[in-house]
């Protein structure tokens, strides 16, 4: 197909072929003699005053047997659990210069005073409570848990102090050897014998094991002992040293703090620098080493102002305090870089498989920036302010092709050609076996770049934003309005007709995909994430429901077997298993090391060691997906201490105490009522029993036996009370029906009323009548049932029945009208 979309003819490319070859070879002289432009440091986040420290100038660190970091500044301490910083001392400009911990918890050291961490609280103490001895912090550093080094006021008669259980110090070690230490010499104690660098040489106790006057500090790693001085790493062998690598750009101002790292390398930090020391053998010696000397130290970042302590903790993080705060350099695995113009930023990178076999060297990726600047290998190699690039690229063979302003760039070993395609504002480009797939606002192109030929392949696709071929020869389009496919293609003809795709396809733009080496093509739609196998669009979100609320801004498809997904906050990796699902999925954002401000929505590049190179808002990083995946650090936070009401076992005994009080509490109310039951009984017995003696008393007043005799027989023969067990919704009931004041129907129960309780019998009112065969139990109407004895009054305007017993008691209930006329026939 004629690539007629275009405007220009094959005369007007040829009439700028000229200035495109003029312009490229100029900026190519020019770019010569410019210097690096890329500048590459470990990822850190720096900690302030914002985020909870007493003030930026921090002294020490220290790690206690939770995992709590302690940091000491000028004006107090902070407490880290892995999100918070919790302050002590606030409003005191005491200096702590050391942290210690025994069995009681963690002690805080300034020169004369210490604090006994509690909880929240700190309880002050003096170190020597006669004043006579200071904390030595400048050559202390790197001692042991538990020792200190104290002098006099005039920093002499130096001695090692051991902590003891009543807070004081036991001198431990004395050595006249300790007073010729200044400042920047740091004591070190490796099993039983204490190494003293002084400027007469390093000491091991009385020993002199070298006279070379500039040693600062010793480090074991693992079976090796390494001294660092003024001129480089040495090794301590028994009664002599041995320079290992020469090395004398330390800016050793206060000494060198140096400390082992899980991976068998040695972290160091002079005064305003951060580097790292792998003691293994080069395998390499004649290869360039990336510090550019021995190939074993690396300068790791720099720029700090006064690094005062380092500490590596249990999660193998890399923490510095300086006079700017604190930096946490997290795992290590993630290195970000910068332009040396502030102004401009990566938007397009791509990395191709290196041809210079003599050198032995791993290919530059190549960048395409803001500015119209192509960098390799960490320098210009075009620059054109006029121009700009995308933020895509793609590789094929050994060139690295940029979509620039109005043309795509071709850099082939440092050189850049340009392809004198038409003037068009390029979208995006990517590669399709070896073709390079074009694409523009409305526009989809191939290129060959062997032929050079250029044919159109689909012009209906509305703001196409990337493109990906799939295994069966179809390349797929994303772009604002979804999905679309075009194919299939042989390899040297144009693509076939395009195909949206119908209800499977994502609602929403497709701002992002790319295939793996199996031609399975991976995108992302928003928050969604996607794959496509034999033509047919699989969900992958289900798998990775951690990404909901993300926003995916690029992603990368590793042929070592990972996913990396870029989202507007943070980094998802991941890994891809045979039959495509995602296992070990991490997550990284500023909190453990992933600090790019918004990742571009950009392709990745990933160079021949694995390295993935991500564009960023501000910066670029790179990273190792496997290192990532195999140290994660999902999660550092350390819970805080319970209180001691909030163990279990409190609550626990808690519930069982209060099930006993609630028990004692029921059994004394249910004592209370049976007493006063047995009361009520025994006082109407009494008024029966004084009601006989008065009747027989008047008899024999009257003189008439006979009628006496029929008195008593009478009275004696009085049936005793009708007592009724009853099932309640409460459970059984016993009662005497006589204290029984009225009764109520309620569905199929009854309302049982005294003057001392309320009872629901699961008993009809019919039932309970039956019951009830005494003569002083009445049916008032066809829902209550009264006991006549108790009525003291009748109120038929108010439709009221008043109750009242012998002590007084009151109580009232409602009736129909005709109840008050049978009531009252009968009273």
């Amino acid at each position: 197909m004629v690539f007629s979309h275009f405007s220009l003819t094959f005369a007007d490319m040829k009439s700028n072929w000229f200035e495109r070859l003029f312009l490229s070879v100029l900026a190519f002289l020019l770019a010569q003699s410019l210097p690096a432009q890329v500048t590459g440091t470990l990822s850190y986040r720096r900690y302030t005053t914002q985020d909870g420290l007493p003030q930026m100038m921090t002294e020490t660190l220290f790690q206690d047997a939770r995992g709590y970091i302690y940091v000491g500044t000028l004006s107090g301490l902070v407490r880290y659990d892995g999100r918070t910083f919790t302050p002590f001392l606030q409003g005191h400009r005491w200096n702590i210069v050391q942290f210690m911990e025994d069995d009681e918890g963690v002690r805080a050291l300034s020169f004369r005073r210490q604090w006994r961490i509690d909880g929240d609280e700190a309880s002050i103490s003096p170190i020597d409570p006669q004043g006579h001895w200071l904390l030595n912090n400048f050559n202390a550093s790197d001692l042991p848990n538990g020792y200190l080094l104290f002098e006099d006021d005039q920093e002499q008669h130096r001695w090692v102090g051991k902590a003891t259980v009543s807070q004081g110090f036991t001198r431990f070690y004395e050595n006249e050897r300790l007073d010729q230490m200044l400042p920047d010499r740091k004591l070190y104690v490796d099993g039983t014998s204490f190494y003293i660098p002084t400027t007469e040489g390093l000491y091991r106790d009385q020993q002199l094991i070298s006279s070379n006057p500039d040693f600062y500090s010793l480090c074991r790693q693992g079976h090796s002992l390494y001294a660092f001085a003024q001129d480089g790493i040495y090794s301590v062998e028994d009664d002599s040293v041995r320079l290992l690598t020469p090395f004398d750009e330390w800016q050793a101002d206060y000494g060198l703090t140096v400390r082992p790292a899980k991976d068998g390398t040695l972290l160091i930090a002079d005064a305003h620098s951060l580097y790292i020391y792998d003691s293994t053998p080069n395998p390499q010696p004649s290869a360039p080493s990336p510090s550019g000397k021995s190939g074993r130290v690396t300068k790791l970042a720099g720029g700090f102002n006064l690094i005062k302590g380092m500490l590596v903790d249990r999660w193998d993080r890399l923490w510095l305090t300086t006079y700017q705060g604190l930096y946490c350099f997290f795992n290590r695995h993630f290195t970000n870089h910068m332009l040396d113009d502030p102004d401009d930023i990566v938007r397009g990178v791509g990395v191709s498989p290196s041809t210079d076999t003599a050198r032995q060297t791993v290919a530059q990726p190549i960048m395409g920036t803001l500015n119209g600047k192509i960098i390799s290998g960490g320098r210009i190699i075009y620059d054109n302010p006029n121009d700009f690039f995308q933020p895509c690229a793609a590789v094929i063979d050994s060139s690295v092709y940029l979509a620039g302003r109005n043309d795509i760039a071709c850099v082939s070993d440092s050189t850049v050609t340009w392809l004198g395609l038409p003037f068009e504002r390029y979208q995006f480009i990517t590669e399709a076996g070896r073709r390079l797939i074009i694409g523009t606002r409305q526009l989809i192109a191939s290129y060959d770049p062997v032929t050079q030929q250029l044919d159109t392949l689909c012009t209906d696709i509305p703001h196409p934003w990337c493109a990906a071929a799939d295994s069966e020869g179809s390349l797929w389009i994303g772009s604002t309005y979804g999905l679309f496919r075009i194919g299939p293609m042989g390899p040297m003809s144009p693509m076939g007709p395009m195909s949206p795709i119908g209800p499977i396809s994502p609602i929403g733009p497709v701002t992002t995909m790319e295939s793996d080496p199996k031609g399975t093509v991976f995108l992302a739609c928003n928050d969604s994430l996607f794959l496509i196998r034999k033509g047919e669009v699989e969900e992958l979100s289900s798998q990775m429901p951690q990404l909901n609320g993300h926003e995916v801004r690029s992603l990368h498809v590793s042929p070592r077997g990972f996913l990396t997904v870029a989202t507007l906050n943070g980094l998802f990796v991941c890994r891809i298993t045979d039959d495509y699902r995602l296992t070990d999925i991490c997550f990284f954002n500023h909190l453990n090391g992933f600090t790019v401000v918004e990742p571009l929505m950009a392709n990745m590049a990933e160079d021949a060691d694995g390295r993935v190179w991500l564009c960023g808002l501000e910066q670029m990083t790179s990273f190792s997906p496997a290192d990532l995946v195999a140290d994660s650090q999902a999660d550092t936070f350390i819970a805080p201490p319970l209180k001691w009401w909030q163990h279990w076992w409190v609550w626990v005994v808690a519930v069982i105490l209060l099930s006993i009080v609630i028990w004692q509490l029921a059994r004394w109310i249910e004592k209370r009522r049976s007493r006063r039951k047995l009361l009520r009984v025994q006082r109407e017995k009494q008024e029966r029993e004084q009601l006989i003696r008065a009747i027989r008393e008047e008899a024999m007043k009257a003189d008439n036996a006979l009628l006496a005799q029929d008195i008593v027989k009478m009275t004696d023969a009085t049936p005793a009370p009708q007592r009724l067990t009853l099932r309640t919704v409460k459970g059984s009931l016993v009662i005497d029906a006589d204290s029984i004041v009225y009764l109520k129907a309620d569905g199929n129960y009854t309302q049982l009323v005294t003057f001392h309780s309320t009872d629901m019998v699961m008993m009809g009112i019919g039932a309970m009548a039956k019951q009830l065969d005494a003569p002083h139990f009445v049916r008032a109407d066809r829902s209550t049932l009264v006991n006549i004895s108790y009525i003291s009054r009748l109120n038929a305007a108010e439709h009221q029945c008043v109750f009242r017993s012998p002590e007084g008691k009151r109580l009232e209930t409602s009736l129909l009208q005709p109840a008050f006329k049978r009531l009252a026939g009968l009273l």
